[in-house]
């Protein structure tokens, strides 16, 4: 897979997932994350384990 394609593969999958995010929760997430005193990050993906 040469990088163009590669690219337009990650693009593709990021608009899917964009499609599924519900804008009020977002909302709800950023209001607690402000109201913390400390947040841990955690996620997973292309590159591996990150946090």
């Amino acid at each position: 897979m040469n990088v163009k394609s590669s690219v337009k593969n990650i693009i593709s999958e990021i608009s899917s997932v964009m499609e599924e995010i519900n804008e009020n929760t977002v909302e709800e997430v950023i209001s607690e994350i402000l109201k913390a005193n400390k947040i841990f990050i955690v996620g997973a993906g292309r590159s591996g384990l990150v946090g």
